[in-house]
């Protein structure tokens, strides 16, 4: 899973993230599930060769696989952190 801190949510970031994305995997296929927010819909986009969106359908909440993920890179982290903890002392 790949994640970019960027200063605002716009169609301009998102076509920042895509090409990052899409230069960090240059030889994969990559799709992409994202939500219907419109600055994931711009016509301004313009996807990298290797990157295609695939669009959850509106008011599908049970399909959003956010809070299920961040609750696994929650475990994930707390478990790490915990081992450097344990290392230090």
């Amino acid at each position: 899973m790949d994640s970019l801190v960027l200063p605002e949510v716009s169609g301009r970031c998102m076509q920042i993230f895509l090409d990052a994305v899409a230069r960090r995997y240059p030889g994969d296929n990559i799709v992409m599930m994202v939500d219907g927010a419109g600055w994931r819909k711009s016509n301004d986009l313009h996807l990298p060769e290797n990157l295609r969106l695939l669009f959850l359908p509106p008011y599908s909440p049970e399909l959003n696989p956010h809070p299920r993920d961040s609750t696994i890179c929650r475990m994930i982290c707390c478990r790490r952190l915990s081992r450097r903890c344990d290392e230090s002392l």
